[in-house]
C-alpha cells in the first residue's frame, strides 16, 4: 500500500491499525504521577490479544508483520519494561501484578526467539522483515539487561518461583509451561548477538557476552541455574536441555581450563601469559636489532670470501655479515675474483 508521502507500507494496513490500537490501549507514561507508567483499563486483556495476534497471524500464516509492527510501536522498551517496573520485589502477594508480568514475558519470548533462515520456508515477507527484526532483537537485549527501572531477568524468575516451589508430582501443565517459558526467555537473551551480515550501529559493549554474564550474575540467575541443575532428575526432569542451552551460549568458545580455575590459578596463568608475551617481545627486538637499520648503515660494507676451490667472491651488505644463510646465498650472485697467487 502506498502511503501519503509516497513510500510503500510492506505491512497490511489493517494489521498495523489493529496492533497500533492495542499498543495505545495498553497504557502510557502518566504526566500527573511522577512519570510512572499508567496501565489502561483492560491492560491484561490487551497483552493477551497481542499474544493471540502473534500466534494466529505471524506463526500460523508464516509471516512477520505483527512482530514488525510491535517493533516499530516500541512495545518492549516503551511499555513492557515499564510495566515490569511497576511490580516491586516486596509485593509478593499481588496476583494481578504477577499475571501482568507473566503476560509480558509471554510476549517477549516469541519476540526474542532465535530466527532461522530456512530457504524452503522463507517467503518474501521473511526477506523484508528478518534483517530489521534481527537488529530489533539486539535492541531488545540491550534494553532488557541494561534496564534501570527493574531487574528484568530476576523478575522473570519471580514469575516462575511459585511453580518451581510446587512438588513435581503436584505441578500442573500450566506450571510446567511457566517454568519452560522463563527458561526460554533466559536462553533467548543469552543467545542474541548482532547478526554477522548486518552492521550494528549501537554500542556492542552493552550486549557483549561479558555484559550478559554480568547481568546474569547481578540478577541472581546463576543461582537459579545451579538450583535447577543440582535438582535435575528429582524436582526437575524436563528442563535439562534448556539449562544446558543457557550455559552453552554463555561459555561457548571459552577455554575450559581457564573456566574452572580458582583465583590463585587464574592469577598464575595470567602471570605466565604476561611472561611469555614479554619473552616474545624481547626475541622480536633482538631479531630487529640484529637485522634492522643502524647508524652505520650509511657506510658501505664489502667482504671477500675465499671458497674451497681457491676462488674469491665479493659480498656487499651488512646482512651478509649477520646471517650465514644469506651469506651463502649471495656467494653465487656476485662476480668471482681471480684466485690469489
Amino acid at each position: 500500500m502506498e502511503l501519503a508521502d509516497g513510500t510503500i507500507d510492506i505491512v497490511h494496513p489493517e494489521v498495523r491499525a489493529h496492533v497500533n490500537s492495542l499498543v495505545s490501549a495498553l497504557g502510557g507514561i502518566s504526566a500527573d504521577d511522577d512519570g510512572r507508567y499508567q496501565l489502561g483499563d483492560d491492560a491484561l486483556e490487551v497483552l493477551r490479544d497481542l499474544k493471540r495476534w502473534i500466534r494466529f497471524y505471524d506463526e500460523k500464516t508464516n509471516r512477520m508483520d505483527v512482530a514488525r509492527c510491535i517493533h516499530e510501536a516500541n512495545l518492549i522498551e516503551g511499555d513492557l519494561l515499564p510495566i515490569l517496573a511497576t511490580w516491586p520485589e516486596n509485593a509478593t502477594d499481588s496476583k494481578f501484578k504477577s499475571r501482568m508480568a507473566l503476560a509480558c514475558f509471554e510476549l517477549m519470548v516469541p519476540l526474542t526467539w532465535p530466527m532461522e533462515r530456512d530457504r524452503e520456508r522463507m517467503t518474501v515477507n521473511h526477506h523484508r522483515h528478518m534483517p530489521v527484526l534481527e537488529l530489533a532483537q539486539v535492541a531488545y537485549k540491550r534494553a532488557i539487561i541494561n534496564f534501570d527501572g527493574a531487574r528484568v531477568l530476576h523478575t522473570a524468575v519471580r514469575v516462575a518461583l511459585p511453580s518451581m516451589a510446587i512438588p513435581i508430582g503436584d505441578r500442573s501443565q500450566r506450571d510446567q509451561g511457566i517454568i519452560k517459558l522463563v527458561l526460554f526467555f533466559l536462553r533467548n537473551i543469552a543467545m542474541i548477538e548482532p547478526p554477522p551480515d548486518v552492521k550494528y550501529d549501537g554500542d556492542e559493549s552493552q550486549i557483549s557476552r561479558s555484559a550478559t554474564i554480568d547481568a546474569f550474575s547481578y540478577q541472581d540467575i546463576f543461582l537459579v541455574l545451579l538450583t535447577l541443575a543440582s535438582n535435575m532428575g528429582d524436582d526437575f526432569r524436563t528442563e535439562d536441555t534448556s539449562v544446558m542451552e543457557i550455559i552453552y551460549h554463555l561459555v561457548k568458545q571459552v577455554d575450559t581450563e581457564k573456566l574452572f580455575m580458582n583465583e590463585q590459578q587464574l592469577s598464575k596463568a595470567k602471570a605466565g601469559e604476561l611472561a611469555a608475551m614479554m619473552n616474545k617481545e624481547s626475541s622480536m627486538l633482538k631479531a630487529y636489532n640484529r637485522k634492522g637499520p643502524t647508524r652505520h648503515n650509511r657506510f658501505g660494507t664489502m667482504i671477500w670470501v675465499k671458497r674451497e676451490d681457491g676462488k674469491m667472491s665479493s659480498l656487499s651488505g651488512q646482512d651478509a655479515l649477520a646471517d650465514a644463510s644469506m651469506r651463502n646465498q649471495k656467494v653465487g650472485q656476485h662476480k668471482d675474483l681471480p684466485a690469489a697467487s
